[in-house]
């Protein structure tokens, strides 16, 4: 179910990055900046899902760790445009750092996801059941199990 809403995700992202939805609320609500703050507050819960159920690498952790930063510095830049606060920039420049930011970040993310699927998605069950957290989860059992 986890991986079903990563790829809905990713989905959105695409449809939005093909047809500037995000962009169009401007037109629409007079203000774009809500719609991205809510993606955030989203990529958040999904990222703190994703470590809880799956228990990532250190490598995935970190990938993900450095989307998030570049995530947030795209936030900055954009909502640095004189909506919440002004950034000391022309607009064009403004633009273009809010674009270079969105990228590395979305790619950065990708990069996180690509190497959990290659290195823990692929994990057979008899690997999974030497692993630390088959062991971990086999002692909890057998702690409530115990009758008190």
């Amino acid at each position: 179910m986890l991986w079903l809403a990563v790829c809905a995700g990713a989905a959105a992202l695409a449809v939005d990055e093909m047809f500037e939805i995000h962009e169009q609320t401007l037109y629409l609500f007079g203000e774009d900046d809500y719609i991205k703050f809510e993606i955030m507050l989203v990529a958040v819960a999904g990222l703190v899902m994703l470590h809880q159920i799956e228990k990532p690498s250190k490598g995935v952790i970190q990938l993900f760790s450095t989307g998030f930063m570049l995530h947030i510095c795209y936030l900055v830049v954009d909502f640095g445009d004189g909506d919440f606060f002004q950034l000391p920039f022309m607009d064009i420049t403004l633009y273009w750092a809010e674009e270079i930011f969105e990228m590395l970040a979305i790619q950065t993310y990708f990069a996180g996801l690509i190497l959990f699927h290659t290195t823990q998605a692929q994990t057979t069950p008899q690997e999974y059941a030497g692993s630390e957290v088959h062991e971990k989860k086999a002692r909890l059992m057998e702690a409530n199990r115990k009758p008190a």
